[in-house]
């Protein structure tokens, strides 16, 4: 009786495993967690603050603290999340800009909440934080540290890890052999510390280039992190809810051409323009307009649809990255913030809704 306890215990833990569970009618469901929001950071700049500060959670913007994300566990478990994908930040040095963005999962890996919510590493491999085969070995050492973890998120009983950039791992390892090559001695290196290897995922457009390199690199997975390039035909803004149909079609585009299983992003927003300075001209980008619960509600429907319509795909996967949970300088977000609870509610409804 003992002995079945514990193996029921660490089934809970570890949650299902998902390659012959594509006929679950609720998709397993996480959202991406950016954790730019430390006392003095950059990403807090004045025309957030002060132009929109209706985008301030309720926490205050220092969020990536102790206490808030105590409370962000339980706001997000209850609204139907099961898991957080934290951006990820690496750098050969062990205090800096990387050790700041990763304080959150260090808040988060410590919570008394943990147990409520899983959680996943997707490597921001981009912008300062590239990865080359001389620090490979580094890398190796500081993510499985944090990957081995008894409420890691896994999937066919190997943990989950998500890279973002395919291009500044081929302009820095040279090819997609020696992509694969590292890959697979992250994978050895995950089972010489107790793990049962690793499910690697990259995260991709529709271009027909980059999933292609995809399959040569040996990833398991496709997904994304956003899809905010819709064609704005000359117009700087969108309604939102244009998203929709845009995001549809590149899913089904990404199943065609993808020779590796996916599981879709869902981008909630996009509208960068607190996040202008002399480098991002954000304030002359396109954006959408009309944010709201409801084009959350409709984002949310819309893609548990599309995964019950592919149920029995041997391509698509029932899991869900949600863009984001506080890309706030980004516009895409369901922390609470100043004017409420709602797109957590709106989100809780959708996942709780049948759909055909």
């Amino acid at each position: 009786m003992r002995i079945l306890a514990i193996i029921l215990l660490q089934l809970m833990i570890a949650g299902p495993t998902f390659g012959q569970t594509n006929n679950r009618q609720k998709p397993l469901v996480g959202a991406y967690y950016f954790g730019g929001w430390t006392a003095g950071s950059k990403h807090i700049t004045q025309k957030l603050t002060g132009s929109f500060a209706d985008r301030k959670p309720v926490w205050g913007w220092n969020s990536d603290s102790k206490k808030a994300i105590d409370q962000q566990i339980l706001a997000a478990s209850d609204a139907g999340l099961d898991f957080f994908s934290f951006c990820w930040y690496f750098s050969t040095q062990k205090s800096g800009e990387a050790d700041s963005l990763n304080a959150a999962l260090r808040y988060f890996q410590e919570s008394v909440n943990k147990s409520k919510l899983r959680y996943c590493l997707l490597v921001s491999n981009h912008y300062g934080f590239e990865i080359s085969p001389d620090s490979w070995a580094v890398f190796q050492e500081r993510i499985l540290a944090d990957i081995k973890q008894d409420n890691y998120l896994q999937v066919d009983g190997a943990p989950l890890l998500i890279f973002l950039s395919a291009g500044t791992l081929l302009k820095n390892f040279g090819s997609a052999e020696s992509i694969k090559s590292a890959l697979s001695s992250l994978r050895e290196a995950a089972k010489g510390r107790g793990l049962p290897g690793l499910k690697i995922a990259l995260c991709s457009s529709d271009d027909r280039y980059t999933l292609s390199l995809a399959g040569q690199c040996g990833f398991d997975f496709i997904t994304g992190y956003n899809y905010h390039n819709i064609n704005q035909a000359g117009r700087r803004t969108q309604p939102v809810n244009n998203l929709v149909a845009y995001e549809t079609r590149t899913w089904e585009r990404i199943t065609q051409l993808s020779e590796i299983p996916y599981f879709p992003a869902v981008t909630l927003n996009w509208d960068p323009r607190p996040w202008t300075n002399s480098r991002a001209k954000a304030d002359t980008t396109a954006y959408f307009t009309g944010f709201s619960a409801n084009s959350v509600y409709e984002s949310m429907k819309n893609c548990r649809t599309w995964l019950r319509k592919h149920a029995n795909d041997g391509k698509v996967y029932p899991i869900i990255m949600i863009y984001a949970w506080n890309e706030l300088g980004e516009g895409s977000y369901l922390v609470p913030t100043s004017d409420g609870h709602d797109r957590l509610k709106s989100l809780k409804r959708s996942l709780n809704v049948n759909v055909r």
